[in-house]
Order: structure tokens, then C-alpha cells, then sequence
């Protein structure tokens, strides 16, 4: 048998295959390692977040847009045992970081600045304009 330009014996053809198949192997990851790396952070961040609260029965869930760098969006929230309603989102997204203020329908302004590690989690602060911070997680959804 002849593979490429050198022949192989009989006995030697279970390492080309095995040659071949490295090959093919790598050229496969190389190829999905082009496309995109899904551990990078995310270049848009349209679409559905949900905030990972401890507190029960509290929540945030934001619909994002975002055309360049700006963010707009709606949402809704709970608090525990008290208000829930709507709100609106505006901001900005300089890849890794990310900045909201979360307008809500009672005329409270909240301020969350993050960091977007992975294309489907934003970690960082919500904050009042008092200076308390609280640290929050938001998961696309």
C-alpha cells in the first residue's frame, strides 16, 4: 500500500490510520477554535437575563438590545414580601465591561456596573445612589 509518497507495510497500516486520524482530529479542533471560542466574552448582549438573587422571592429580568455599545431594554422585579413592576434599561457595553441603570417604575434609579466573563454570565455591583452596593449575578436566559 502506498500512503502519500512512502510505502507502508501490511503491519504498518494500523499506525497511519492512527496518523490519519490525528490528522483529522486536529484539523476538526482547529477548525471549531476558529469559528468562535465560547469561553470568550460575548460581543452582544441582546436578549433575556435573569439576576441570581440569595434573598427568595426577590428577582431581576432584563430584555437587552444593543446596537454598538449602547444597551436599552425593558424588565421586571420582585422584591421579597414587598413591590413587583417594571423597569427600563439603559447603558453601555466596552467589552468585558458592562454598565446599566436600571430606571424603575417607582422612580427609583439603580446603577450596576460588571464584568462579562463568559457569554452567559454578568457578574458585578448594584448600587444606589447612596453608595450601598450589593453584589448581583445576572445568567442569560
Amino acid at each position: 500500500m502506498t500512503f502519500g509518497a512512502r510505502r507502508v507495510p501490511f503491519l504498518g497500516r494500523a499506525a497511519v490510520l492512527w496518523e490519519m486520524r490525528q490528522a483529522i482530529g486536529l484539523l476538526s479542533l482547529s477548525a471549531l477554535l476558529s469559528c468562535s471560542n465560547g469561553l470568550a466574552p460575548s460581543n452582544d448582549l441582546s436578549g433575556t437575563w435573569a439576576s441570581n438573587f440569595s434573598v427568595p422571592g426577590s428577582r431581576i429580568d432584563l430584555n437587552l438590545e444593543q446596537a454598538d455599545r449602547n444597551i436599552s431594554g425593558t424588565g421586571s422585579f420582585a422584591f421579597e414580601a414587598g413591590r413587583v413592576g417594571t423597569l427600563t434599561v439603559t447603558g453601555s457595553y466596552d467589552r468585558p465591561r458592562v454598565a446599566l441603570v436600571l430606571h424603575y417604575d417607582f422612580g427609583l434609579n439603580l446603577t450596576y456596573s460588571g464584568t462579562v466573563g463568559v457569554p452567559w454570565q454578568m457578574r458585578g455591583t448594584l448600587a444606589d445612589s447612596l453608595g450601598h452596593e450589593y453584589p448581583l449575578t445576572f445568567t442569560r436566559r
